[in-house]
């Protein structure tokens, strides 16, 4: 009874009255989910500081109790070493804030404001050594780690718990599932975005986690999924990768129906695969489609850009090698050519054989209305291709009027361009007459 009179004491006794910050206005107070949304949106823009990043979402959220209280609440949600550990960091600066009013909020309320936060960070999910059913859970964002340690979870259940909705693991994970955790991970209602990666016998594995049970047909897995990444660029070994077939069982899943993003970049997809997602009409709302480093070809592209079902795409890669995924000017030429990717805001077609042909006919391209990302970074284009961005008026219609970051070479394309005897795009006069004639342009190289 004590206890239950504790938390009862602990969530109603939030104090909704932060400090708000300027950009938040003078209005009625609001609930904590919109204020939550609201400093999510301001704060979140240097992907290299998440760990502060966070302090100041928690800091601006952070209800007004007493610290005891605010530790004594932490305790009780999901993830609460990180957030424990996040409150410690934050404490200095909660020292200073004024008391004030208080009033009430839900547990409820709380927790989805985390989950609010949590869309922008990726927890990892691995095996731990430490004991038969313990993990590891790394949190990120961008790459960068929130903490330096792991966090070792007492359970899989635990692990899977709110409020973090995005969520990596590995085939190792997979392996060491039982039954029941197994399915708890295929049924969560709260993952939005799935990372697997190295996926051992892929077919089935496929077919376990994404088509829909026989003996439950109306339980489907994945409810809540949106974003599915399935890369494998960094896997060398081929029993790893995934193949056409089993591109075929996972456009079979119910999952579709929800998912705005698909990430199949490393893989084994062929023209054939291509062909099949095509086909499919539970694609017609992807927005985001990864197909870099598989071994497509040109025939694969042009299948691209008559699939109705793919017009929507707002970012697409198709970047690959000259060797396993050739794409040559005349694959670039008919890209600029056809007005299939209307909506298209982020396109990567890098590290392929493109030249100064294929250069110009996508830099004056008018079938891009929307493109603000362009990746062309190769070696076999010279400084006369990369000046064709300078021009910024072509027939009636302007190419690429809202292009603002354009990638035209890197690290890797310099010491091909060196090795090979190729001239370097110069940055004293190609990037200089680009800057001039696109002023908010900004370049990667």
């Amino acid at each position: 009874m004590k206890i239950f009179f504790l938390k009862l004491v602990l969530f109603c006794g939030i104090v909704s009255c932060v400090n708000f910050p300027s950009w938040a206005g003078k209005h009625e107070p609001e609930s904590l989910v919109d204020i939550t949304s609201k400093v999510v949106a301001h704060n979140l823009l240097k992907p290299s500081e998440p760990e502060k990043e966070l302090e100041q979402i928690y800091s601006c959220m952070t209800v007004q109790l007493p610290q005891t209280l605010q530790l004594l609440l932490l305790k009780s949600l999901p993830f609460k070493k990180i957030l424990i550990g996040l409150y410690h960091k934050a404490n200095k600066e909660m020292e200073r804030k004024t008391k004030a009013k208080t009033s009430c909020a839900t547990e409820l309320e709380l927790i989805d404001s985390l989950r609010i936060i949590s869309e922008n960070f990726t927890s990892k999910l691995m095996p731990s050594s430490q004991g038969a059913d313990q993990w590891q859970f790394y949190c990120s964002r961008k790459s960068f780690m929130l903490q330096d340690d792991a966090i070792i979870m007492d359970s899989f259940q635990e692990a899977l718990q709110g409020p973090f909705s995005n969520l990596e693991l590995s085939s190792r994970v997979l392996s060491r599932l039982d039954q029941t955790q197994f399915q708890a991970l295929i049924y969560s209602p709260i993952i939005k975005k799935l990372t697997i990666s190295r996926i051992k016998e892929s077919t089935k594995t496929i077919k376990d986690l994404f088509i829909t049970d026989d003996r439950d047909p109306k339980k489907r897995p994945f409810p809540a999924l949106t974003h599915l990444s399935l890369s494998n660029t960094y896997a060398h070994e081929q029993a790893l990768k995934l193949y056409d077939q089993d591109l075929f069982y996972l456009l079979q899943s119910p999952i579709l129906q929800n998912l705005r993003g698909v990430d199949l970049s490393g893989n084994r997809i062929s023209n054939m695969g291509l062909l099949a997602m095509t086909w499919c009409p539970s694609l017609r709302h992807i927005t985001h489609l990864n197909l870099e480093d598989n071994i497509l070809d040109h025939d694969g592209v042009v299948v691209l850009l008559q699939a109705d079902s793919l017009q929507g795409l707002i970012d697409l890669n198709i970047s690959g090698g000259k060797d396993y995924m050739p794409l040559t000017d005349k694959t670039a030429e008919i890209l600029a050519q056809h007005p299939h990717f209307q909506k298209l805001k982020r396109f990567s077609i890098h590290t392929q054989s493109i030249t100064d042909i294929g250069i110009r006919a996508l830099a004056l391209s008018p079938n891009f209305p929307e493109l603000t990302y362009l990746d062309v970074n190769n070696e076999f284009f010279s400084n006369k291709g990369a000046l064709e961005f300078a021009t910024t008026s072509y027939t009636v219609i302007t190419p690429l009027p809202k292009l603002r970051r354009l990638i035209l070479t890197s690290c890797d394309s310099v010491d091909a361009r060196y090795e090979s005897g190729i001239e370097q795009i110069s940055e004293e006069t190609t990037y200089a007459e680009i800057k001039k004639a696109r002023p908010r342009l900004k370049f990667d190289y």
